[in-house]
C-alpha cells in the first residue's frame, strides 16, 4: 500500500463480514475481538522493539507534499 499510495478501506472489509453472517454468534465476535487485541498487542511490541533498535518509532517511507 505505501508503493502504491493507496489507501486501506477497512470499513468495506467489515461490511462484508457482517453482510455474509461470519459474525453471528456470540463466540466469533469474541474470537475476532480477541484476534485483534493480539494483533495490535504485537504490532505494539514490535514498534517497541524498532524504536529501541533503529531509535525512531517509525520509518519515514515518503517526503510529506506541502501544497
Amino acid at each position: 500500500m505505501i508503493a502504491t499510495d493507496a489507501i486501506h478501506p477497512p470499513a468495506c472489509a467489515t461490511t462484508l463480514i457482517i453482510s455474509l453472517g461470519l459474525l453471528s454468534t456470540p463466540l466469533r465476535v469474541g474470537i475476532i475481538i480477541g484476534s485483534v487485541t493480539i494483533l495490535v498487542l504485537f504490532h505494539s511490541g514490535v514498534l517497541f522493539v524498532f524504536k529501541r533498535i533503529v531509535g525512531e518509532s517509525h520509518p519515514l517511507y515518503r517526503e510529506e507534499k506541502s501544497d
